[in-house]
């Protein structure tokens, strides 16, 4: 029996509870800014990781308060308050229960930012004229 995933286990699927935080991830990632998510990937603790979600969420809040994205070529995602806030709340128990990392950890951090970065396509708007300017 072989040990690879099969890609139904790797496909992002929506539902997860912490939705509404991978989606604020992946517009990050749909605008090229990929310090969020490499910052979380590169996470070697709970509180680290608490810290960067908190800037992506303040951040996200600036470039889609409104509804409407600051980032061009970019769309923001639905997102309702009380899922975000259910999420916020899960991840902080989930992660509250860990005093150490440890794979349970790495493995939560690393799957929300697969996902994130699987989700970004979708909300990069095409065409788009900044990539026509671009020249390459």
């Amino acid at each position: 029996m072989s040990s690879s995933p099969n890609l139904a286990e790797t496909a992002p699927r929506r539902g997860d509870k912490l939705d509404p935080i991978i989606d604020i991830l992946a517009y990050f990632t749909a605008a090229r800014r990929y310090g969020y998510v490499d910052a979380l990937a590169g996470a070697l603790n709970p509180e680290i990781a608490k810290a960067v979600i908190a800037d992506a969420l303040r951040d996200f809040e600036v470039s889609c308060g409104g509804g409407k994205s600051k980032e061009e070529c970019v769309k923001c995602p639905s997102i309702d308050p009380d899922s975000l806030r259910n999420a916020i709340e899960m991840l902080d128990r989930m992660l509250g229960k860990l005093d150490k990392p440890g794979k349970g950890f790495f493995e939560t951090i690393r799957s929300m930012t697969l996902k994130a970065l699987s989700r970004a396509p979708s909300l990069r708007i095409r065409p788009c004229k900044k990539d026509e300017g671009s020249g390459s």
